[in-house]
Order: C-alpha cells, then structure tokens, then sequence
C-alpha cells in the first residue's frame, strides 16, 4: 500500500439508511401545521403501529456493525486472522448473544405492556390532544 487506505466502496446503502430516517419527521412536519396531524388517519395508522421499529433498529444497527467489520479484514486493511477476537470461545459468544436477546425482549415486552396500558386508559374528558 502507498500510504493509501484501501476502502471498499459505498454501495448505497448510507444514502439509505438517511433516507429512512429522514422521511417519517418530513411526512410528520408536513401534516402538523394547522392541527391536520391528529385528523390524516392515513398517518395514524403507520405512527400507532410502528412501536416495535426502535427495537428492530437497535437489533440491525448491532448486526450491521458486527458483519461490516469483516469486509475490512478482506480488503486489505487487515487480515482476517488479527480480526479474530484471540480470547472467545464459542459459549461465550452464544451466552453474549443470548443475554442480549434476554435483555431486549424484556426491555420490548414491558415496553409493550406500558404502551397498551397507555391506550387502554383512554382519553379523560377534556384533556387537551395535540401539539
């Protein structure tokens, strides 16, 4: 190497990755003026069922993270051999991963539970909704 980095290429997946993030708060920022947010129940809809999605994106964030590593040791920044942790065993990593699991599912289960608790209780008489 010529006192280059030898990255691999960016394949789209950053562009993206911005875009869905992006998009939710512009279709939100363009419905909320003039209180229309709370009467477009096309948006309610999406909104009301996308609960579990900080989850699911906490999960993909953290096995994006693990698999992208790899391509590093490929393309000649390291080799694959150093990119191994030297100290873990096979029942290490299961039990890493099923702690994580454990964690997470209790973390979505209460969540779940506070979330319903909050929509069963309703809405009292008089209570202001909105922004």
């Amino acid at each position: 190497m010529s006192g280059r980095l030898s990255l691999p290429c960016c394949d789209g997946n950053c562009c993206s990755s911005v875009q869905a993030v992006l998009h939710p708060p512009w279709i939100g920022t363009a419905a909320a003026p003039g209180r229309r947010l709370q009467k477009q129940r096309w948006l309610l809809w999406p909104v009301a069922w996308s609960f579990p999605l900080g989850f699911i994106e906490i999960l993909a964030g953290w096995f994006t993270a693990e698999v992208g590593r790899q391509p590093w040791a490929v393309w000649g920044v390291q080799r694959t051999a150093n990119a191994l942790t030297p100290g873990l065993s096979a029942h290490f990593a299961a039990a890493t991963l099923t702690l994580y699991v454990a964690v997470y599912g209790f973390i979505f289960c209460f969540g779940i539970y506070y979330i319903l608790r909050i929509v069963m209780s309703g809405v009292t008489t008089g209570e202001v909704i909105g922004f």
